[in-house]
C-alpha cells in the first residue's frame, strides 16, 4: 500500500510524502498503473512549482517514495501554489476512493 502524507506547514509551506508500493494489478507491459498516478501527479504538482522563481520546490523520488516540498512561499504566492497543492491531494484522494486496497491519503493542516 501507498501512504500518502499530505502537509500544510505552519510556516506556510506544503509538503506531500509517498511511501510504499501500491500492488496493484500489472497491465500488459507489466507496469502497475496505480504507483504510476501517484508519480505523475506528484511529479506534475513539483515541476508546476519549480517553474515559479520566488518558491523553493525540491523534488526527491526513488523506487516506492516521493517527497515534494515547496517552501519560502510569499505571501502574493500562497494562494496559487495552494491551488496546485490541492488539486495534487483532490487527485490522490479522488485514487484512494477508487484504489482503497492501494492508496491511503492522510492530510494534516
Amino acid at each position: 500500500m501507498i501512504r500518502i502524507i499530505a502537509e500544510m506547514g505552519l510556516d506556510g509551506s506544503f509538503t506531500l510524502t509517498a511511501d510504499g508500493h501500491a500492488r496493484a494489478d500489472r497491465n500488459e507491459d507489466g507496469r502497475d498503473l496505480v504507483c504510476c498516478a501517484v508519480s505523475t501527479i506528484m511529479g506534475v504538482l513539483a515541476n508546476s512549482c519549480a517553474q515559479i522563481e520566488d518558491v523553493s520546490t525540491v523534488y526527491h523520488s526513488r523506487h516506492g517514495y516521493a517527497h515534494c516540498a515547496v517552501t519560502g512561499i510569499p505571501e502574493d504566492l500562497w494562494a496559487e501554489i495552494h491551488s496546485r497543492y490541492q488539486m495534487a491531494v483532490d487527485g490522490l484522494e479522488a485514487l484512494s476512493v477508487q484504489y482503497p486496497q492501494c492508496l491511503e491519503v492522510s492530510v494534516i493542516e
